[in-house]
């Protein structure tokens, strides 16, 4: 009986390999379980092996798929992760550039404020601005516009002539002269500081006409700004 037994088991052998082959052909990954199922039930427990072998061979085609399917969403995974460094890498070297582009603009706003000065002069007893240093204020006026983090410092002066009340007084006046010119030229006024020094710096006696000249100016500087 066990001999009739392996020779049918044998036979199905036989009669099933074309068929795994024409599965395999059509699609290895539907049949190929459920073909092999088919085989081993049949070798180990006749038709009622058949079928069991049949569901078993099922079962493990759908695992198969289900491996398969794992396998690609490891692989993207893989290659979203990859995505993510790439782009946090990208990230650090922008970041990097820039702290590097304002570190250099810092620089250059500090090395305008340490290296800028413009010195205005006025006649004797006045206030008013000489025509030849409007066009330069308002070019002035620009160039600060452009520094947004700096502000402009406006130094007043005048003689020994005079009280010391009424130098004090005709430098605010000179200084105030100099800020609505800046204001008109578009500086906001918020940004432009203001010393009045009177006679304070001046360095020249009254006798000296000349020199007189030189004590009775504003000037102008940039300074690093209030932070508003």
């Amino acid at each position: 009986m066990k001999r009739k037994m392996l020779s049918l088991a044998i036979m199905g052998l036989l009669f099933t390999t074309p068929l795994l082959a024409n599965a395999a052909v059509n699609d290895t990954n539907e049949l190929k379980g459920p073909a092999i199922g088919m085989l081993i039930g049949g070798v180990l427990g006749g038709p009622p092996g058949l079928v069991v072998g049949a569901i078993g061979g099922a079962l493990i085609g759908t695992i198969d798929g289900q491996k398969t399917a794992l396998s690609l969403q490891q692989n993207q995974l893989a290659d979203t992760r990859q995505q993510v460094q790439q782009l946090q890498q990208q990230s650090g070297s922008q970041s990097e550039q820039i702290e590097r582009q304002l570190r250099l603009q810092q620089d250059r706003q500090q090395a305008v404020a340490e290296g800028f000065s413009f010195c205005l002069q006025f006649r004797t007893e006045s206030a008013d601005l000489e025509s030849r240093f409007q066009p330069q204020l308002d070019a002035l006026a620009g160039m600060l516009n452009a520094f947004p983090d700096l502000d402009i410092k406006i130094l007043a002066s005048a003689d020994h002539r005079g009280s010391d009340d009424y130098n004090r007084e005709l430098s605010k006046l000179r200084a105030e002269t100099v800020s609505r010119r800046l204001v008109a030229a578009g500086v906001d006024a918020e940004r432009i500081q203001q010393r009045v020094e009177g006679e304070g710096m001046a360095l020249y006696p009254s006798v000296d006409l000349e020199g007189l000249g030189f004590d009775r100016f504003v000037l102008l500087s940039f300074v690093p700004g209030s932070g508003r």
